[in-house]
């Protein structure tokens, strides 16, 4: 291991107090255009997953209709009912986005298996750098918004379910991860984005991490984007959107300021 890697695992709790669970229960809503795209918009409202801290397996309770479980696995997804009875299956998932665009509609199975490997590796993440044997290397430096940060480059195995082989985790001065740099191979269309995340701190030590999307990365175009995606034309841009904000009062009105 790299001492930046042993920095970050420190930070987040130490790789000796993780390897005491085997699991982690959350509640959770996700919301936004890309469920939307996929044609599962508020699918994700208050729903349960398990995600295993010593397997690739991730399970949401209740997955898309009441009754129904999704069980994720690197190299198969199916969904059962919640007594285990087999509904459906897809050996090998990863496959099945071949030839898939952005504006690509999902299965079931689809869904399953992109949520099922993307919140196991959020939430497992850093302490899977080891226990997936990823292989871990200082970068240089990078400058974010004006703040220097030390990076650490992880490249995973293919035994791992994840974004891309080769990821860019930025580290803060305190050992926390603060940004991650990926391309996304799933769908089979390379796209560069980057997760920024705010740590929270819980009383018995314990650290979580919200994920956004920062208003100056690449990204930032589609943030501020009003268009007909449709068509992919574009009506109106504003780059850097949230600055546009400053000086505003509660009761303003807005023009070109809706959420897309």
């Amino acid at each position: 291991m790299t001492a930046l890697l042993d920095l970050v695992l420190e930070s987040h709790g130490t790789l000796e107090r993780w390897r005491k669970f085997n699991a982690i229960d959350v509640n959770l809503s996700m919301h936004g255009s890309h469920w939307t795209r996929k044609g599962w918009d508020g699918v994700f409202e208050n729903v349960q997953l398990k995600a295993q801290t010593k397997e690739q397996r991730t399970c949401f309770t209740h997955f898309t209709e009441e009754g129904v479980q999704s069980i994720y696995e690197p190299d198969r997804v199916r969904l059962e009912t919640i007594n285990g009875k087999l509904i459906e299956e897809r050996v090998h998932p990863r496959n099945a986005f071949e030839g898939h665009t952005l504006q690509t509609t999902w299965d079931r199975l689809h869904l399953a298996y992109f949520t099922g490997y993307a919140l196991w590796n959020y939430l497992n993440t850093p302490f899977m750098f080891v226990t997936e044997s990823a292989k871990a290397e200082e970068i240089d430096p990078a400058t974010d918004q004006g703040t220097v940060r030390r990076r650490l480059k992880i490249t995973f195995p293919e035994k791992v379910g994840t974004h891309c082989p080769d990821q860019i985790f930025h580290v803060d001065e305190n050992g926390l991860i603060a940004r991650l740099d990926y391309t996304t191979l799933c769908p089979r269309r390379y796209r560069y984005l980057c997760n920024c995340f705010d740590l929270k701190k819980h009383s018995d030590g314990r650290k979580h991490a919200s994920k956004w999307v920062p208003p100056d990365c690449p990204m930032a175009r589609a943030v501020g984007v009003i268009g007909d995606w449709g068509r992919h034309n574009r009506l109106e841009e504003r780059v850097h959107p949230r600055k546009t904000f400053e000086g505003h009062a509660r009761v303003r009105s807005w023009r070109g300021h809706k959420r897309t």
